[in-house]
């Protein structure tokens, strides 16, 4: 799911949202691991958005993250 406020309209079923989210979640990867540096060791979306993920739980500081990484 994209890490966001959830916004619905009345009557949307639970499906819907979570689909258009995940839509919503593979665009921003893609967009992403376009623009990753090639010389970083992932091999697929999902290796980056794992250590995103990783790094994002280590630290509440933004100022931070670039440390923890």
């Amino acid at each position: 799911m994209y890490p966001d406020i959830y916004r619905y309209i009345a009557d949307m079923s639970h499906i819907d949202l979570l689909q258009r989210n995940h839509v919503r979640m593979n665009k921003a990867l893609q967009t992403e691991w376009d623009e990753c540096d090639t010389s970083l060791p992932y091999k697929k979306p999902a290796d980056l958005l794992i250590l995103a993920s990783i790094i994002e739980k280590e630290t509440a500081q933004l100022q931070e993250r670039s440390k923890v990484a």
